[in-house]
């Protein structure tokens, strides 16, 4: 292991060890330290995620942070991950629920753990409780996982 990765090794996220993954992984240069945090897992399965048109394009796929580089959050590294649903339900509620998504489409993709980390990011007071925030490594592709769904949950036409 190279002196730097063995630094962020020894490097404290939390009270656990971090995860192989997180160390492995290059993250673009704009994540601050430390993010995404020891609490991610792996990327797997299937998500939702709210895309502008069809078929999902790489636009889609920018978080907050990269659309805004100048701009400051309150919490960084939740600006750098992606919204993704693992339930089709929460994310048409979440088009229903703001007037501006409403013209948006739903994509559906599988994840694995080289698209990167996930971790439950549940809206407090919301039905919404399958949200997730995913962090997206340097150099992938995610939008080429993704494709338009109906809501009744099959593909669109």
């Amino acid at each position: 292991m190279s002196a730097a990765l063995e630094e962020v090794a020894n490097c404290a996220f939390t009270d656990r060890p971090v995860p192989d993954i997180l160390i492995e992984m290059r993250w673009p240069p704009y994540f601050p330290a430390n993010c995404p945090d020891g609490d991610s897992v792996p990327a797997n399965g299937g998500v939702y995620r709210i895309v502008a048109g069809e078929p999902p394009k790489p636009k889609d796929f920018q978080s907050h942070r990269e659309r805004n580089l100048g701009q400051f959050y309150s919490n960084e590294c939740m600006a750098c991950g992606l919204s993704v649903f693992t339930r089709l339900e929460d994310a048409s509620a979440l088009i229903e629920a703001i007037p501006a998504f409403r013209k948006r489409r739903i994509a559906h993709g599988h994840l694995t753990p080289a698209l990167g980390v996930m971790k439950p990011t549940p809206s407090h007071g919301s039905e919404m409780s399958s949200h997730h925030t995913w962090w997206v490594p340097a150099g992938a592709e995610p939008w080429s996982v993704f494709h338009v769904v109906t809501l009744d949950g099959g593909a669109s036409p």
